[in-house]
């Protein structure tokens, strides 16, 4: 399966980490918020390599707390920095639509924003499967550049 969303060129590394440096150097809740995402994301990482995905997520998903009248940092900018981070592409720091769709789930968990993760499917040819992974939030898909096109496979639920 293929998340065909995520592909970037090697030579553009060195780019990507200069603007992904400079997004979380602007303050200290952007510096730790990189932080956590890369400790989660090799706990992740180290997860699901010993159990299933769907024992990770159960792992991973915090209960949700009461949302916060003011977030430390707005959804948005969390996924750009995720994104950034992501798009690396370095060890176990991968860009696949599934790791984050789990990781910005805990985080907005962790902020008092209830989501819900979806997997979907879809046909890119004669013999080719894609998938994708996203957030939703009541009902609608959140923090994703451009509505998914693929037919839903699973949804996971806290």
């Amino acid at each position: 399966m293929v998340c065909g969303q995520w592909h970037v060129q090697s030579g553009r590394r060195r780019q990507l980490l200069m603007r992904t440096a400079s997004l979380v150097w602007r303050s200290p809740r952007s510096l730790r918020l990189a932080i956590w995402f890369l400790f989660w994301l090799a706990v992740f990482s180290l997860l699901t390599r010993f159990s299933s995905v769907s024992g990770g997520m159960k792992l991973l998903s915090p209960r949700p707390r009461r949302p916060h009248s003011h977030p430390a940092i707005p959804p948005v900018t969390a996924a750009l920095i995720l994104d950034r981070l992501l798009s690396l592409d370095l060890w176990f720091i991968r860009p696949l639509c599934w790791k984050r769709a789990i990781l910005l789930h805990r985080h907005l968990a962790l902020e008092g924003v209830r989501t819900r993760i979806v997997f979907g499917v879809n046909r890119a040819g004669e013999s080719i499967l894609s998938g994708h992974a996203w957030l939703e939030l009541d009902g609608h898909p959140f923090l994703e550049k451009s509505p998914p096109d693929y037919r839903v496979s699973f949804v996971f639920l806290e």
